[in-house]
């Protein structure tokens, strides 16, 4: 039981991590031109640009289970009690 409640809370770090580094850019979505090189945005900066919501609940995601996984030895002791 140990072990899930380690591997939440590592799963918690880079959750925070990812959301930290990816969540980071304001208005990202409603003006990419405002972080864009050029005035000029080529295909590969909009592509990234559609990359950062994704990242940003991928990594939401695994601050969730990482919970979800902290939660599950304290209710498993909790019963066994």
């Amino acid at each position: 039981m140990q072990t899930l409640y380690l591997i939440g809370q590592f799963l918690d770090i880079i959750g925070a991590i990812v959301i930290f580094w990816f969540s980071s850019i304001p208005g990202l979505n409603k003006l990419p031109g405002a972080w864009m090189s050029s005035g000029n945005p080529t295909k590969k900066e909009f592509q990234r640009a559609k990359w950062y919501p994704r990242i940003s609940a991928f990594g939401l995601s695994l601050v969730i289970i990482g919970f979800v996984l902290q939660i599950i030895p304290t209710v498993a002791k909790m019963w066994v009690n």
